[in-house]
């Protein structure tokens, strides 16, 4: 909620900067000051806009966008979660003498989470034995099915819980996704903003004690990632976005009312 108020009110600054800046402008015009006029307008409004493009250009080399937008998706719908389980992200645990790298884990009630993401985009194709493909026209590429990774990851977690504990769960970060033959994954896939309803109502016994299975990894865990500061930079990635494209779309329509504004007055 206080994103979106935050949010909203950098819309409003910008509409009212830059309706001054342009009020201001078609003032110099009508009293005859017309070279002063446009400098003041296209310089005034040409800094405006390159400070948060200068910002959101900088901000955007320290961060993998692709890799914290994806996580950013689901953690922002995991928000309530902290009522329901404990989520742990991307921890590195022990197999093998060596470590393992898990993506997501939930630990709730009904078990563990044990999440994958899927950042597959366009028309997907599942078929038999969990063979992925791309289609496009009549062309079929093969694809790395998520599942061999969810696989993977529970050989690992079944060191430390048993099968029945362990929930497996695909989770598409991407809106454009389309896929064929659901029915053939042996993971239930699901979209990133349904992943609080599924687990929330997912149909399994509340019979797991959350600080037991914890207790039961945390061991196990070498390392975990801080997704408070990668959420929170990304955050600041996002409002510089959104400050660059209020301020742009603002001046782009002021900019075509001066313009009109020049032609009527040297009529």
């Amino acid at each position: 909620m206080f994103t979106r108020f935050r949010r909203g009110y950098y819309v409003i600054i910008a509409l009212l900067l830059v309706y001054a800046t342009y009020y201001i402008s078609v003032g110099m015009l009508k009293i005859g000051f017309n070279g002063a006029s446009s400098e003041f307008f296209f310089v005034v409004l040409g800094f405006y806009l390159a400070i948060p493009l200068i910002k959101y250009t900088k901000i955007k080399k320290n961060i993998i966008e692709g890799e914290f937008e994806e996580n950013y998706k689901i953690n922002k719908n995991l928000k309530k979660l902290n009522t329901l389980g404990n989520t742990i992200e991307d921890a590195t645990i022990k197999h093998n003498n060596e470590g393992i790298k898990i993506e997501k884990l939930v630990i709730t009630k009904k078990g563990i989470f044990n999440i994958v993401k899927c950042n597959y985009t366009g028309d997907i194709l599942i078929e038999e034995d969990n063979r992925w493909y791309k289609t496009k026209k009549k062309r079929k590429d093969a694809l790395l099915s998520p599942v061999n990774t969810i696989r993977n990851y529970r050989v690992a977690l079944t060191k430390v819980f048993e099968e029945e504990e362990i929930i497996d769960l695909i989770v598409v970060v991407n809106d454009r996704f389309y896929v064929e033959g659901e029915e053939y994954s042996d993971v239930p896939i699901i979209r990133y903003d349904e992943i609080l309803s599924y687990i929330e109502d997912y149909e399994g016994e509340e019979k797991y004690n959350e600080e037991e299975l914890y207790e039961r990894i945390y061991p196990s865990i070498l390392g975990t990632k801080n997704t408070f500061e990668e959420n929170k930079l990304y955050n600041v990635f996002l409002d510089y976005k959104w400050i660059f494209r209020s301020r742009l779309a603002f001046i782009s329509f002021f900019l075509i009312l001066y313009l009109f504004n020049i032609i009527y007055l040297n009529k």
